[in-house]
């Protein structure tokens, strides 16, 4: 396949993520009584990922699955919670990790019992009507991470800096129910502006840039500023 062929591959790629994401992706409203316990089950579902060596594409689609979920359900009670984020994270594993790499349901249901963990995951394939498997910040961010950051702009070996600084972005953006305002890509796109900013990689957002990903800079301002001010 030549360089035309692979271009075209990844652009159509992109073009359907972009409209999954615009038709597909439920509406966050943030009125779940519980809000006030999401961060505590968000930082849970990070270490039971971490200890069963679950991806990371993995917790960022479960984390979507827990918020949407959640935020329609909102009569759940909070005990149900610790439920529905390890449900989330079963169903994400599913979808996005090899055979070999899927836990069994008995790595995830040590406080409940087989029944009550079959019943919530039901529940909450019917909730999304199938509809699962949706572009999420990290697939928008290894996309453009692969493709955006041009080596020849890039010195002293920064490479590693600027993943972390990745990184770190994204632990951010999961945590705070607030981003979810904006559409993943929006958010990835932010993130590599700042990335090009921190580490003096000018103009901010080159027109490769802009080509990329289908935004101008004028068109993520509002994240943009969201994201400053906090």
């Amino acid at each position: 396949m030549d360089m035309i062929d692979c271009d075209e591959y990844r652009d159509n790629i992109y073009r359907i993520w972009r409209s999954k994401e615009k038709k597909n992706r439920a509406i966050y409203k943030g009125r779940s009584i519980h809000l006030n316990v999401r961060e505590r089950e968000i930082e849970d579902m990070a270490c039971v990922t971490s200890d069963l060596n679950i991806s990371a594409a993995v917790l960022d689609l479960a984390i979507y699955l827990f918020n949407y979920f959640t935020d329609k359900n909102e009569d759940e009670e909070e005990r149900i919670y610790d439920l529905c984020a390890l449900t989330s994270i079963a169903i994400a594993t599913k979808l996005e990790e090899r055979d070999s790499l899927i836990p069994r349901f008995s790595d995830l249901t040590n406080f409940t019992t087989f029944f009550h963990f079959m019943n919530q995951f039901s529940k909450m394939i019917r909730f999304f009507g199938w509809n699962l498997l949706m572009p999420t910040l990290f697939t928008f961010l290894r996309f453009f991470e692969t493709y955006a950051l041009i080596e020849s702009e890039i010195c002293d070996n920064s490479y590693i800096k600027i993943f972390q600084t990745i990184q770190d972005y994204s632990n951010i953006v999961i945590k705070d129910h607030r981003f979810n305002e904006f559409v993943p890509s929006c958010l990835a796109a932010v993130c590599i502006a700042n990335v090009q900013r921190i580490y003096s990689l000018n103009p901010i957002w080159p027109s490769h840039l802009e080509n990329l990903t289908g935004y101008t800079y004028e068109d993520f301002q509002a994240c943009l500023l969201f994201n400053e001010q906090l």
